[in-house]
């Protein structure tokens, strides 16, 4: 299981590779990559945003990760979190199936993924442990790496 990672690397770390992703941001660049020789997602959105709502959001993503991983979310290991052209985010890279292509693929093990993911989401609103997570709980935004359901749509709302 992927453990969080709390690494500030520069940029010139990033070195992308031409593996094209199955899925992709709709508002948002993702390009694949590798630092330090880990595979690792490298995602850029909000270019639309002033300087100064880009720095807020950097600024709470620790506290939104934080508040998933309470919610008993599991995320990739983050490596940076910085305003470039919008806000960048390098993740770990998660080695899994992603939930919207299983769906189109009529994958068998469709349902009890699905199942689980329900499951965890009401787990982590089971009226003790009310989270204030907010999440876009859309099938592109989990992938499951064998047993274990990641979330990876990790921008704060």
């Amino acid at each position: 299981m992927a453990q969080p990672l709390e690494k500030n690397i520069e940029f010139e770390q990033f070195t992308a590779c031409q593996t094209p992703l199955v899925s992709t941001g709709t508002r948002s660049r993702v390009s694949l990559g590798e630092v330090d020789g880990l595979p690792v997602v490298r995602k850029i959105a909000g270019s639309e945003l002033s300087i100064e709502a880009l720095t807020t959001l950097a600024s709470i993503v620790p506290d939104y990760r934080k508040s998933l991983i309470e919610a008993g979310l599991h995320l990739p290991g983050n490596l940076s979190v910085r305003v470039c052209n919008g806000l960048e985010l390098i993740d770990e890279y998660i080695e899994g199936k992603d939930i919207e292509v299983m769906i189109r693929m009529q994958d068998p093990d469709t349902q009890q993924t699905w199942i689980g993911m329900i499951k965890q989401l009401c787990d982590a609103n089971d009226g003790t442990n009310q989270s204030t997570a907010m999440i876009d709980a859309k099938p592109a935004n989990f992938i499951m790496s064998g047993d274990i359901l990641f979330y990876v749509d990790l921008f704060p709302p």
